[in-house]
């Protein structure tokens, strides 16, 4: 569900450039030895999929359509609750 926390991110920054750097590790490994940074939640989503496809976990199709419904649920939440209230700070 990287889709739809990635989604969940850009909604409370305000923004889908998020300009994130993310660690990881190069063939095979465990180790985190290299990172990739990513201007907008776009570009990370994408990767994502690539990543998924090329490794071998899943058809493209299948990823393609867990990111949809993990955006899709993702703005189920938004809209239904983290909310802003009409409170004042106290």
């Amino acid at each position: 569900m990287t889709s739809a926390l990635a989604r969940v991110l850009a909604n409370t920054v305000g923004t889908t450039d998020i300009d994130a750097t993310i660690p990881g590790a190069t063939g095979g490994g465990t180790g985190l030895t290299t990172s990739q940074t990513f201007q907008t939640v776009d570009d990370l989503l994408s990767q994502l999929v690539n990543a998924r496809v090329w490794i071998g976990f899943h058809y493209r199709n299948s990823v393609v359509t867990g990111e949809k419904l993990g955006t899709a649920v993702a703005g189920w939440e938004l809209q239904r609750y983290f909310l802003p209230t009409d409170e004042e700070d106290g």
